[in-house]
């Protein structure tokens, strides 16, 4: 078991991913905070004690720590709204001399661009990525669909599927199902969802000749309390590799914009669907999953693991937009509480929403943790 879990993890490829993108973000607060003119003591990439590291000319150690599962920019001052009572304190603790280069004696304004430079940055970093894909390969575009029986092939069998247990292969063009005409994916996708768990008939052409299976479907997760089936396979149409067509530098950018803005809104759609309960929270995620995932795309090819790479980058960005203690959008969330009020919350509140939000997020960590190697034992 344990040779099959190592076997799926892209290592490699996941930690050069997630170094790249916290680097990205946390570059962000790090050149906002110096355009601030606020003075960054520590820039690190991963948590614990450092393996390396050296100070520039500012006085600002870079260093890698041994824990790469995210990064911080530390900077002078105190990161979270300081009352007034508090700050006299606060402020003998600091040179006199570097205290107007302190983060909490800067405007909101100021506070609040330098935390939300992160998450920007990641939207920035998944555009340029875009853009530079559009130029370097193309335009991507799915082909036209053929309208000929036998138009769908299976790309992929999953271990200890329904599929698998019912002998379908690699390669195999799926023709009939129940003796219905399979013409497409969409059509394989229309059938299971009426799928009630019953034997299905399922004619495929392999190696010129035509073969007929019989697959009892394995329960899926249910959704909206309908019951759910599915065989375990993945499929594409016949020739149906993407198409990549040459354009401009000014269409590979406007292009770009447009999938950086609709990537974003499924993205949003899809945690709106998370929440309302339309997708089941199996569905979510850890750093297992996504070393799983690194590697997949790893040898799926270079545009597979850019565009995976965007996926990220855009992930990143919106869950630390999210207004929760301890994330960027819980940041925010304090800083416009203390315009709005002209005051921040007590300190001791925003240390308790902080260990709170912290708790949350340890636990929701541990939890898809457990359940992605969970699902890779399983399989």
């Amino acid at each position: 078991m344990f040779a099959n879990l190592i076997s799926h993890l892209g290592m490699a490829n996941f930690f050069i991913v997630l170094t790249l993108l916290v680097f990205v973000h946390e570059l962000g607060h790090y050149l906002a905070a110096r355009l601030c003119r606020v003075k960054v003591l520590a820039f690190s990439i991963g948590f614990g004690p450092k393996i390396v590291g050296f100070f520039d000319r500012h006085g600002t150690e870079w260093k890698l720590a041994w824990l790469p599962l995210g990064g911080f920019v530390k900077m002078l001052g105190e990161m979270l709204p300081v009352p007034r009572e508090k700050q006299r304190s606060l402020d003998g603790s600091i040179n006199k001399a570097d205290l107007p280069f302190a983060f909490h004696k800067k405007p909101v304004w100021q506070r609040f661009i330098i935390v939300a430079a992160g998450p920007l940055a990641n939207f920035l970093f998944a555009f340029f990525l875009l853009v530079a894909m559009n130029l370097g390969f193309g335009i991507a575009s799915e082909p036209k669909k053929s309208k000929s029986s036998g138009s769908v092939a299976i790309e992929q069998v999953m271990k200890s599927s329904a599929a698998e247990f019912a002998g379908m292969k690699v390669g195999d063009q799926i023709l009939s199902m129940n003796k219905l005409a399979v013409q497409s994916p969409n059509d394989v996708i229309d059938f299971m969802k009426n799928a009630n768990g019953d034997k299905i008939t399922i004619g495929v052409l392999r190696d010129g000749k035509k073969v007929t299976l019989s697959v009892r479907p394995n329960p899926g997760e249910s959704v909206n309390g309908k019951a759910t089936y599915r065989l375990g396979v993945s499929f594409r149409p016949l020739g149906g590799a993407v198409v990549f067509t040459p354009t401009s530098f000014t269409g590979a950018v406007v292009h770009g914009f447009d999938q950086t803005i609709n990537l974003t809104v499924q993205t949003l759609d899809g945690f709106k669907r998370i929440f309302t309960g339309q997708i089941s929270l199996n569905q979510l995620g850890g750093p297992v999953m996504i070393a799983k995932m690194s590697g997949d795309v790893g040898v799926a090819g270079v545009y597979a693991f850019f565009s995976f790479m965007v996926m990220l980058s855009l992930n990143l960005a919106i869950i630390n937009l999210f207004p929760i203690p301890v994330l960027d959008g819980g940041h925010l969330v304090l800083l416009a509480i203390e315009q709005v009020f002209r005051k921040p919350l007590p300190q001791l509140l925003q240390q308790g929403m902080m260990m709170v939000g912290m708790a949350f997020l340890v636990m929701l960590m541990l939890a898809v943790t457990v359940k992605d190697i969970w699902q890779l034992f399983l399989q």
